[in-house]
């Protein structure tokens, strides 16, 4: 293993039906969709069929059926099951991709998304579940309650952000005005006794994580959040107290993380194999990787159990599907 003081593997599963899962990754980002699919639409049991805008990169992942971070949703499904949590709330959800997968895990699901136009597709797919509760607004710190400038832009949600942040990387945005609160103010203490909270806003990890200081103090819970780059990391890891710390990701992947930015690593993936790596970080101030899709936060009154977990949950599932892993029928 390389520089063991670095990092740790906790647990590894090998990887089924990579090239598959690349190719429609590929495909979704490089190709008019109207080569992938003749319908724009999608159904659910408790639902009419939901018109989809696909210019929108993140709505054409629904459209396919295509996990967005598998490495993370195994994880996610890992600590309802150990039973290390039971309301998974999802800061950044988006267009319900994530809270779709995990629907069948844990019994309360609460969704944060300021986005208005996102908002109004999530009331439709998640119509009449009780699992459910969608809260229109972005959590900020109290300094910034009231209302704030969201900027999407126009081809992807997923990169929209908060005030003037990351604007002048997209030069096609919408700017809404949303509501803003706190996670204390719009969540109950019952709620956040036993909840895992998902952090993915698009660079202000940072800012989140500072501002729910009072919930990570009181209730120890497990926390995912995005850090897309070391420096990143290191300023939100340096805000927990009694904290290890952890992140899942391709075996192939090289430090910068991202799929689009390792065409060698894919390439040795797909004729070499793959395997998905669970990996606990030791050395903070020296991060080997520049790109997390999540690192996970876990209080170290939990950390034995969570490790054990993982272990368990890895070894059981022998090897991960990727075509198996999508659960969006409810």
């Amino acid at each position: 293993m390389k520089d063991n003081k670095k990092r740790e593997i906790i647990a590894h599963v090998k990887a089924k039906n990579l090239f598959s899962y690349l190719c429609t990754r590929a495909a979704l980002r490089f190709l008019p969709i109207s080569y992938l699919s003749k319908k724009d639409s999608i159904s659910f049991s408790n639902t009419s069929t939901i018109k989809l805008d696909l210019n929108d990169l993140e709505q054409k992942y629904l459209l396919l059926d295509c996990v967005r971070e598998p490495e993370n949703l195994i994880i996610y499904r890992c600590i309802s099951k150990a039973t290390l949590a039971d309301t998974f709330i999802d800061i950044g959800a988006n267009c319900g991709h994530v809270s779709l997968s995990v629907i069948s895990d844990y019994k309360k699901i609460i969704l944060f998304e300021p986005n208005p136009k996102l908002i109004k597709l999530l009331k439709s797919i998640f119509k009449g579940n009780s699992r459910v509760i969608l809260k229109s607004c972005a959590i900020v710190d109290r300094d910034n309650i009231g209302y704030l400038e969201l900027n999407v832009p126009k081809n992807s949600s997923g990169l929209a952000t908060l005030g003037d942040f990351l604007v002048d990387e997209s030069e096609d945005f919408i700017t809404h005005t949303v509501r803003s609160s706190t996670l204390e103010k719009e969540v109950s203490s019952e709620n956040l006794k036993n909840a895992f909270i998902k952090i993915d806003v698009e660079g202000l990890e940072e800012k989140i994580i500072g501002s729910i200081h009072p919930i990570i103090n009181r209730y120890k819970p497990i926390i995912g959040f995005e850090a897309l780059s070391s420096l990143k990391a290191l300023k939100c890891i340096r805000q927990f107290k009694g904290y290890s710390f952890y992140c899942a990701r391709f075996n192939f992947l090289e430090n910068g993380g991202a799929l689009s930015r390792s065409a060698l690593g894919i390439f040795k993936g797909l004729f070499f194999g793959s395997s998905i790596d669970f990996i606990k970080i030791n050395n903070f101030n020296r991060l080997e990787f520049d790109n997390f899709s999540q690192i996970y936060a876990v209080p170290n009154s939990k950390a034995v159990k969570f490790e054990i977990a993982i272990k368990n949950y890895f070894n059981n599932l022998g090897t991960c599907d990727l075509s198996k892993l999508k659960a969006w029928k409810f």
